[in-house]
């Protein structure tokens, strides 16, 4: 009879690129030996790393040592790393586990990277799992939070997720393979080991088969999600733009049964919290015209009219000259073309500037700041970019993402919108500088 520990490791790796590089993360505890023994004994190419977080003093050295013995008898590759973790914890004003945790998936992301690595493997085991589910349900959460972790979350691998605890410590008795115990595993220290140490052998008292009745329920509510995802993927194709910059957040509440829940689904996966969430499927009801912005990490949501816009930050490191390529001909190329004598339509990603008047490499860019304002092409009277940005129908979020294409103290062009009555080619050009905007 093949072992539960070897079979699931086989299984797992044969649908998940068997030849690649794993960065297999190794504290010494039954669980992450037991992966690390039947990942090498199935040949796989893997990194073993060991973070000593420095928080047990003698034990703490003694789990490194351990872990270093282990590879070494066996020719694994091993990094180790040390933190210091209280700082880090003091200085982020986080729990324990979650500094923990934060500098471990970091470091191994890090690692991944330099090393070529495929992913990251974790010894997550189904009674880990179980104590999750319930965590969960007593922190109270969504389906997502009821199904537990997945054995493939991103960069993340759990091939011993459907195996117990008590199949791990059989295959390395069978094998002959010690282990270490963390004494902080035996504490009440934490919430995870009150539920595993207090909470889950209390259960076992009244439902002997504890494990087995949370993994079938986590199992269904998987399955149920599974549905619910499909169908709200199906309810978006209504509401939601193709390219995911819009929600018509009216509309679905209006056409939608469960209205809030399908919004729910669809917004907590852009980032955004229940309260925001809730907060925007209020205003929508309202009808109300006012402008309303949430922010996330990395995005900024805008609601007006019942419809939210999502928009990437724009990162303020990024150059806006970037956003312009820059070429110079002489005006024979462009001697016979009807961009000199219609200057350029108006909405265009490209524009024509009189090399003969001003000199290409001084040429800039910026963004927008209020009270900037053009003589736009075609036009007498100055115009404030404000106002082009309004009869474009630019959001509000966009504006400050559009750049300038700037000379001195001049704006030239407000990019792919209206360009200024500044430099145009006239048929005595000689020399032409052609800008395009690639942003």
């Amino acid at each position: 009879m093949i072992d539960p520990v070897e079979l699931h490791i086989y299984g797992f790796f044969q649908k998940h690129q068997a030849d690649a590089l794993w960065i297999v993360g190794v504290s010494g505890g039954a669980d992450s030996i037991a992966l690390l023994n039947a990942m090498n004994d199935a040949n796989l190419n893997i990194i073993a790393v060991h973070c000593n977080f420095g928080l047990r003093g003698e034990e703490s050295d003694r789990d490194e040592h351990f872990v270093r013995s282990f590879c070494e008898e066996r020719d694994i590759r091993l990094m180790i790393t040390r933190f210091d973790t209280k700082s880090y914890r003091n200085e982020k004003g986080l729990s324990l586990e979650t500094a923990c945790r934060e500098l471990r998936y970091d470091y191994f992301r890090r690692l991944m990277e330099t090393e070529g690595a495929k992913g990251i493997v974790v010894a997550h085991n189904k009674n880990d799992n179980a104590e999750t589910v319930l965590m969960n349900l007593l922190r109270g959460t969504g389906i997502k939070g009821l199904r537990g972790m997945l054995p493939e979350a991103n960069d993340v691998y759990r091939p011993l997720l459907n195996v117990s605890r008590e199949d791990i410590e059989t295959y390395l008795k069978r094998k002959n393979i010690g282990w270490i115990t963390d004494s902080s595993n035996l504490t009440n220290d934490f919430t995870r080991n009150k539920i595993r140490n207090v909470v889950m052998p209390l259960l076992r008292q009244l439902f002997p088969d504890t494990e087995k009745g949370i993994e079938t329920t986590r199992r269904n509510i998987e399955e149920a999600e599974e549905f619910i995802e499909q169908k709200i993927d199906e309810t978006a194709e209504s509401f939601v733009s193709e390219d995911w910059d819009t929600v018509n957040v009216a509309k679905l509440i209006e056409a939608t049964a469960c209205s809030w829940f399908v919004l729910y689904q669809l917004l907590s996966e852009k980032g955004l919290s229940k309260s925001q969430i809730m907060n925007i499927y209020n205003v929508a009801l309202t009808d109300s015209t006012e402008s309303k912005i949430f922010e996330t990490k990395g995005k900024k949501f805008i609601l007006h009219k019942g419809v939210l816009r999502i928009y990437e930050e724009r990162n303020e490191d990024i150059d806006p000259m970037g956003m312009f390529r820059i070429q110079i001909f002489d005006s024979e190329v462009y001697s016979e073309s009807s961009e000199i004598e219609k200057h350029i339509p108006l909405r265009n990603k490209t524009i024509l500037l009189d090399g003969d008047k001003i000199d290409a490499g001084r040429l800039g860019a910026r963004y927008w700041q209020n009270g900037d304002s053009i003589i736009p092409f075609g036009m007498k009277g100055r115009k404030k970019i404000s106002d082009i940005f309004t009869d474009n129908k630019v959001p509000l979020d966009r504006k400050h993402t559009i750049p300038l294409l700037t000379y001195g103290e001049d704006i030239l062009w407000v990019a792919g919108l209206r360009r200024s009555n500044l430099y145009p080619v006239t048929k005595d050009t000689r020399r032409i500088i052609k800008v395009e905007y690639i942003g």
